[in-house]
């Protein structure tokens, strides 16, 4: 019966002559229409600007629709299909500012059913409107009329609309991890679900609701809501945007940004389904792009690799650097994505081998939205412009790209330079190889990243920035890539075999374990603090604690590093609080503080890394947490100094953001903040902004680390967000150190400052100045 629903859907929607829905009529982005058979190509038929947003396109009769931002406010347009005009828009509201990484704009897909249109913007505005105008039939705000759980990048789901139905999931629990309306009127129809969701989608599969929830595949009825079954996946992910993927008529592929899983799915007599895992791993990671089976193989991303899998035991038939790209459409066997220049490419699902067919040059950047058809037309955006594709009966050549020749700098650039008159290249590079006993090579401001060895592809990761492809030297097997970095700089990078991490060989600086290791690149004006060495005199220790939590409803477990002599001691501590326990298990904090604590001492607590929801809507309760939870069990369980002004609170990232937020909004907890990489980060750097309007003047003392090559990427600027905290702090005569540094943020750099925090946060508030 399974096999029977399954084919009849491919002969009623698989030639899609709409496009009505978020990844097509059945919503597994596959289109057989026959248009891509025997010689084909490409042509751009037109294209016009659109603002940011990540929404994807729906067409129907000759009328797309699709979502983004005018930088003002967050925009729900139709457009003409043949021509791209405009033919109305209907605003949400204000927009969706991007942070955290994200840009600014909608993420979610409209959807076209009887001549209306529903889409949901990120913040939770539900809307109906007429597909002819734009007139506004009915609206709802999720999170305030309508109970949900409001994802840390706003909402994303794709409202699904069966019959008189729009089911969204609402991903609150508790009875409402989904919430079917009316469909003519919005009217509230039912709730249900006891599991949490964040940015998935629901499907229609065997006439039921089908969804991945943040633990669970689950099934429901449609009519009445009812849990039909759910069956845990442990796919874990908080920030998981996939939809359910059947591969056969039995296996279930779920994916999220850590990892990929697949399952076979069964039926008990009664009806109720149940996965059994076959294997799980990263074969699919650290991309949104929703993986495609077709035939022998599973296509999908690994960051920017292409991957055929095998669904039979998930190892890796190929990789390939091209095209890149960042989500997928499947169309005659063909796999559609628009590569990070901006191509449109189409590559043939062969699972031995990759086979690009045709590519066409369409945008100047990348984009995260799969590719729409209709009506023999392919549609696609990206951030900034939004383009229909002509599929022409004239092949495309396809040349394979050559490697970029980088160009050569430095002593070393040279030689590399005369390895290709040289007749004996390779024998040259292996000697050279041999006699190099450290990497990176450095000469002055340029860094030569070497590495050797029988790679069919090898990137570099560096810091936050964009995978850099390595330089093979022709007929050796000798890497190389140059860059110019500021001499007194300081970073962490890794190389990278097809998005698998690999230390460099030759760099005896490591830091982190397993797969978090890292080598570090210290730059020949950067100083190397003396504390990082191996400690040698008496160390202190750490211990674990737990705490439960009535504020957060919940366990807090933490651990708290006490100095030597502690225990020997009968004298009182100053506290540190350090929102990020990742400072002890990856920055190695505990060997710094047994190498600077000679005279001054401090007990200091470790919290676990802030969740979403701590630095999003329990911002409040956590800084109430810290000041009347965390301190007080703290003074009880240790011999601390219980005034203020002997409590300081630090963190990097969103960290400082919390360490500031909390100092600010519960007066008389801590007296000292220390903030690293500080950035305004969503609705708390919203509240800080506000919070910091409102105050007058501060007797807190306030530590400020500015970074050169901190973090810079849109929605996240740490360089100018901490010079904005400074001008505001010293507009409220608070007493401040500023330090200016050229570290990248990494806890290899954020740990070198470690001296200059100490001596600030233990002098005694008397002696500080600005």
């Amino acid at each position: 019966m399974k096999a029977v629903f399954v084919l009849l859907l491919t002969i009623s929607f698989g030639w899609c002559s709409d496009w009505p829905d978020y990844r097509g009529p059945n919503r597994d982005g596959v289109v057989t229409a026959g248009k891509l058979q025997g010689t084909f190509g490409f042509e751009v038929a037109w294209k016009r600007e659109l603002g940011s947003g990540y929404s994807a396109i729906s067409l129907v009769d000759g009328k797309g629709v699709t979502m983004f931002s005018d930088e003002t406010s967050d925009i729900l347009t139709a457009f003409d299909a043949k021509t791209g005009k405009e033919m109305w828009r209907t605003l949400f509201g204000p927009v969706y500012k991007g942070h955290s990484g994200s840009q600014d704009g909608p993420t979610s897909t409209p959807v076209i059913d009887d001549n209306h249109v529903f889409a949901l913007d990120p913040h939770g505005v539900l809307v109906c409107v007429n597909l002819n105008d734009g007139q506004e039939v009915w609206k709802h705000k999720l999170g305030d009329d309508l109970p949900a759980r409001v994802p840390h990048y706003g909402f994303a789901t794709v409202p699904l609309v069966l019959k008189d139905r729009v089911i969204v999931m609402t991903g609150d629990g508790e009875g409402r991890t989904f919430t079917a309306l009316h469909r003519t009127n919005g009217e509230l129809l039912w709730t249900s679900g006891s599991d949490t969701g964040t940015y998935q989608t629901p499907i229609l599969w065997q006439d039921k609701v089908l969804a991945v929830t943040d633990n669970n595949l689950m099934a429901l009825d449609p009519e009445s809501g009812k849990v039909l079954w759910q069956s845990e996946h442990k796919v874990l992910d908080n920030e998981s945007y996939t939809v359910p993927v059947f591969h056969g008529t039995d296996g279930v592929v779920i994916s999220t940004t850590r990892e990929g899983a697949y399952f076979k799915l069964s039926f008990n007599d009664q009806g109720e389904g149940a996965l059994t895992e076959v294997w799980r791993g990263d074969v699919f990671g650290r991309t949104y792009a929703i993986p495609m089976p077709h035939g022998d193989a599973i296509y999908g991303f690994k960051a920017r690799f292409l991957s055929a899998i095998n669904p039979a035991d998930g190892s890796v038939n190929w990789r390939s650097r091209p095209p890149s790209g960042k989500a997928l459409t499947l169309m005659d066997g063909h796999l559609l994505t628009i590569s990070d220049d901006g191509d449109l490419v189409a590559v043939a699902c062969n699972p031995n081998e990759y086979r690009e067919i045709a590519r066409i040059k369409v945008f100047d950047q990348d984009s995260y939205t799969p590719v729409s058809y209709a009506n023999g037309m392919l549609y696609a955006r990206n951030l900034k412009e939004l383009a229909a594709i002509r599929i022409t009966d004239k092949a495309m050549p396809v040349v394979k790209a050559a490697p970029e020749t980088p160009e050569f700098m430095g002593v070393f650039g040279q030689w590399v330079q005369s390895l290709a008159e040289a007749q004996n290249a390779a024998e040259q590079a292996e000697k050279k190889w041999n006699e190099i006993k450290t990497t990176p090579l450095i000469e002055g401001d340029l860094v030569h990243y070497l590495a050797y060895g029988d790679f069919a592809d090898l990137g570099l990761a560096r810091g936050f920035e964009e995978e850099k492809p390595l330089y093979q030297v022709p007929g050796t097997k000798l890497f190389v890539l140059t860059e110019k970095l500021d001499p007194a700089s300081h970073w962490e990078y890794h190389f990278s075999v097809f998005g698998d991490p690999q230390l460099d060989a030759k760099n005896p600086f490591v830091v982190g374990e397993g797969r978090r290791a890292r080598n570090e690149l210290r730059m020949p004006q950067w100083t190397v603090p003396s504390h990082l060495e191996p400690p040698t005199g008496p160390v202190g220790r750490v211990e674990e604690q737990s705490l439960k939590s009535d504020l957060l409803q919940a366990d807090m477990t933490f651990k708290v590093y006490l100095p030597a002599g502690y225990d020997e001691s009968d004298g009182s501590y100053p506290l540190i609080v350090n929102t990020n326990d990742q400072a002890l298990s990856i920055g190695l904090m505990d060997r710094s503080l047994d190498n600077l604590f000679k005279n001054k001492k401090a007990v200091v607590a470790f919290l676990p890394t802030l969740s979403g929801d701590h630095a999003g809507d329990q911002r409040a309760s956590y800084a109430q947490f810290l000041a009347e939870e965390l301190v007080p069990y703290l003074n009880k369980t240790y011999r601390l100094k219980d005034q203020a002004k002997d409590r300081s609170i630090m963190g990097v990232g969103r960290g400082a953001v919390m360490s500031t937020y909390a100092a600010l909004k519960q007066p008389n907890s801590f007296g000292t903040v220390i903030n690293q990489s500080f950035v305004f980060f969503g609705d708390m750097g919203t509240d800080l902004r506000a919070i910091l309007g409102e105050t007058q003047s501060t007797n807190l003392r306030f530590f400020v680390e500015v970074s050169s090559n901190d973090y810079n990427f849109p929605g996240i600027q740490a360089e100018a967000d901490s010079r904005a905290l400074i001008e505001m702090l010293s507009q409220k005569d608070a007493k401040m150190k500023v330090i200016e540094t050229a570290g990248a943020p990494s806890w290899s750099h954020w740990r070198s400052s470690l001296e200059a925090i100490l001596d600030w946060a233990l002098a005694s508030p008397e002696s500080s100045s600005m």
